[in-house]
């Protein structure tokens, strides 16, 4: 877990061979990155003599980008070529074919080195064994042989590799980060451009980083040193699931860029990809040798790169901080079992676990040792397991401890419906969850785990609160609120380590509801979520969310379907050459700098993405919408404070939106006001017992249309919510409130959450009537050793 990134760093205050790096830093760049930049150049020639518009460079950009975008094949961009010599007369300045087109990009340093594996994944086919023809390890050999049938026999065919991996270079693709100026005083934002006040925002801000940066003095000197993340997950990358194959790309974030962009596609390194069609398990420490060696390096050596902020030369130095990966995931890349009696990582050893005989499983219970020594629950024998709880919380281990317990013991191998067809959410908050309901078995498939979480925080609580008691009600939604604010986009140190102690009571509770067969590995890690949290930072830049979603862009590229790996690796490679030439070249579109789908223009209250149209209020429409634009003016603001009877507070009201209107005076002021038709407070919203709030719409707060009436407020004033339709009461729906994507406010302390309901869960030990027990009273029991 991610615990570990505080505590496995060396002790060691040096970089490598840290006297390699100049101490006069060398004014522009060195001879290599001058000829880069002049292939650069020489390839941005006129398209043809006095084109305006295009550049040799930005037609063949255009060109290129349009065939990833589009899934163009390599002969159709031929034909297209082809065709534009003969329309003008060779008066263009462009290659004659795809293969010279693409040469361009090859020089400007986007290629890829493919190594043959061994088809069990126990070595790559590189370096000493590059010209082997069996494994050395299992003897397996290293092709597979086609066998043609003709009339006159079996025909042997070409020997072609059985398993193949694809690497792209990383320091290519580092200093390229350099290169642009822009980008460049962007790999400095984590120190020049955060607000250091102790609200933690970003991973910089987080004491795994800190202490980093006082174990590594060297390291941390040099403010464009690089903080890498590595992900890794199989995915199909074919359209159906009744093909069996798993092919595992890893992929590399960098910390150093602001929360906006470092978790952005266009920002993360694709190093390589593992060919299926079976994934590489526990043997993926083979494939990351090639990147665990240019890791090294970079750490040791270092990277002479050229800054184009500062227009100097430096020694760029990289740091892999730590791995993002789903739970089944963890125990390829980090050799811990996440199966078994000792599933738990952090608890390690001290796993409480126990063998169900009849269910065949392990069950993890013993969250009692967490809470505090004097706790209730510690001596509540009947609603647990029969027995009083007086072990203490386990002791993280250290990263000496977990090193010897490596080397000592072996771990690490090392090889050579509440109705939710209906339910409709908001424009990119979710997956179309009503797609993934089969109402011929009631079942629900496919979802991603940022779907699940949707279900399990939102919706979930919706459906049982009044279809299950209480004491099973609020710790569920409790279990949903706790992971709301763990996955704020800001938090305070004190704010985690009181959700800490509430994942622990809500698990307790938990246990005095469910069988012991609930309690498998995925239930217990919660208890650590918030402990990790405080160590490395906010969730967002840890968890897989962009990670899957980078992998359906992935597979997107993947239009060879007899070698999908290639595809993708080519088709990401292009997609990158047009985001790096989009630095130098403003003409040319791409994901790095289109406008969004629903774009904004950077105007965090928003504006229209439809067609508008232009009119003229009526004379009540007017005086409703200029009436409410006075009162909310500086002018009108003393006058407020003279009512004899002011209300003091925010109050809600609820509607739906009917209409988008700008007001534009004579003196160029505009005002974007929304319409809505809004709920009756009185008669039409109700809060129940879980304080959800629930609105009727039949309960309208104006009836009538007249000018007294007040439809119109300021966009700025409104927050985005949605409903979700009450299964029990048929004309109420739910209110569910839901923060703004894509804003990241950098200096307020609030915690940015989605809001949620907190329930305070009592912490009584008594049983009432209508409560089960999980101990059998009146019965002798047996005392079984936990060895056997």
């Amino acid at each position: 877990m991610i615990s570990d990134a505080l505590r496995n760093q060396h002790t060691s205050t040096s970089v490598g061979n840290d006297e390699r790096i100049p101490n006069d830093p060398q004014k522009g760049p060195d001879e290599a990155t001058a000829a880069y930049l002049k292939l650069l150049e020489n390839a941005n020639t006129e398209l043809y003599p006095g084109c305006k518009n295009f550049t040799s460079l930005s037609f063949i950009v255009r060109l290129l980008h349009m065939k990833v975008l589009h899934k163009l094949t390599n002969k159709t961009i031929d034909k297209f070529l082809e065709f534009y010599h003969e329309a003008f007369l060779e008066a263009l300045n462009l290659p004659n074919s795809y293969y010279e087109a693409q040469k361009i990009t090859d020089d400007l340093g986007f290629t890829y080195k493919t190594w043959d594996a061994c088809p069990r994944s126990c070595m790559l086919f590189r370096n000493e064994h590059a010209n082997l023809d069996a494994c050395v390890v299992c003897g397996e050999s290293r092709w597979k042989v086609t066998i043609t049938r003709s009339k006159t026999g079996k025909k042997r065919g070409k020997k072609r590799a059985a398993k193949q991996m694809r690497y792209i270079p990383l320091k290519s693709k580092l200093r390229r980060f350099f290169t642009s100026f822009e980008t460049a005083m962007l790999m400095s934002w984590h120190a020049d451009g955060r607000t250091n006040d102790g609200v933690r925002r970003h991973p910089a801000d987080a004491p795994a980083w800190k202490e980093f940066d006082r174990r590594h003095v060297r390291f941390a000197s040099d403010i464009r040193n690089i903080r890498l993340g590595l992900a890794s997950d199989g995915f199909n990358p074919y359209g159906t699931m009744s093909i069996t194959h798993s092919t595992w790309p890893v992929v590399l974030v960098v910390y150093n860029l602001p929360p906006w962009l470092c978790m952005k596609q266009s920002f993360f390194i694709l190093s390589l990809v593992i060919d299926g069609p079976k994934g590489p398990s526990d043997k993926i420490d083979v494939y990351l040798q090639p990147l665990i060696e240019e890791l090294l390096e970079l750490w040791n050596e270092g990277e002479l790169t050229f800054d184009a902020s500062t227009n100097q030369m430096f020694q760029m130095h990289v740091a892999l901080m730590w791995t993002i990966n789903d739970f089944p995931a963890y125990a390829n890349l980090s050799g811990w079992s996440t199966k078994g009696k000792f599933a738990c990582p952090s608890c390690n050893k001290n796993t409480v676990s126990c063998w169900l005989k009849h269910g065949k499983k392990q069950s993890y219970r013993g969250h009692r040792r967490f809470l505090p020594s004097d706790h209730k629950f510690r001596k509540d024998r009947v609603s647990f397991d029969g027995t009083w709880e007086w072990k203490s919380k386990p002791k993280p281990l250290s990263g000496s401890e977990l090193l010897n317990q490596i080397e000592s013991e072996g771990i690490l191998t090392q090889y050579k419906i509440f109705d939710l067809k209906e339910v409709q959410v908001p424009d990119g908050y979710a997956s179309n969850i009503s797609r993934r309901v089969r109402l011929d078995d009631t079942s629900i498939g496919g979802l991603k785990s940022h779907n699940n979480h949707i279900l399990m925080q939102q919706l979930i609580p919706i459906a049982i609160r009044k279809a299950l008691p209480n004491k099973v009600v609020e710790p569920l939604i409790e279990l949903g609120n706790c992971f709301r604010q763990l996955c704020s986009k800001v938090n305070r140190a004190s704010d985690l380590e009181y959700l800490e102690d509430r994942f622990v009571v809500t698990l307790c509770h938990l246990e005095k509801i469910f069988p012991p067969s609930f309690f498998d590995i995925m239930e217990h890690v919660a208890v650590h979520l918030a402990e990790e949290a405080l160590i490395a930072g906010p969730v967002q830049f840890r968890w897989m969310y962009p990670f899957e979603r980078f992998l359906l862009t992935l597979k997107q590229y993947g239009r060879n379907k007899a070698h999908p790996e290639a595809s993708i690796v080519k088709g990401y490679l292009m997609e990158d050459c047009m985001n790096f030439c989009a630095q130098y070249l403003n003409d040319v579109e791409t994901k790095l700098n289109r406008p969004a789908r629903n774009n904004d223009s950077g105007d965090s209250m928003g504006r229209g993405v439809g067609e508008n149209t232009t009119f003229h209020l009526d004379d009540r429409e007017w005086i409703q919408a200029h009436r409410y634009i006075l009162f909310n003016t500086s002018s009108v603001a003393p006058f407020i404070t003279k009512d004899k009877n002011p209300r003091v507070g925010p109050v809600y009201y609820y509607g739906w939106l009917t209409d988008i209107v700008e007001i534009r005076y004579t003196n160029d002021t505009k005002y974007v006001m929304f319409k809505c038709d809004w709920i009756d407070n009185i008669h039409g919203k109700n809060e129940d017992a879980f304080k959800f709030t629930l609105v009727n719409f039949n309960h309208l707060l104006y009836r009538e249309d007249q000018a007294t009436n007040e439809p119109y407020i300021l966009a700025s004033q409104a927050e985005q919510v949605w409903y979700v339709p009450d299964p029990t009461e048929p004309d109420w729906q739910v209110v569910i409130k839901m923060a703004q994507r894509g804003l990241y406010d950098m200096h307020s302390d609030d915690p940015q959450v989605d809001p949620y309901l907190s329930q305070q869960l009592e912490e009584n030990i008594g049983l009432q009537d209508e409560d089960i027990g999980w101990v059998r009273e009146g019965e002798e029991g047996d005392i079984i050793d936990e060895d056997v």
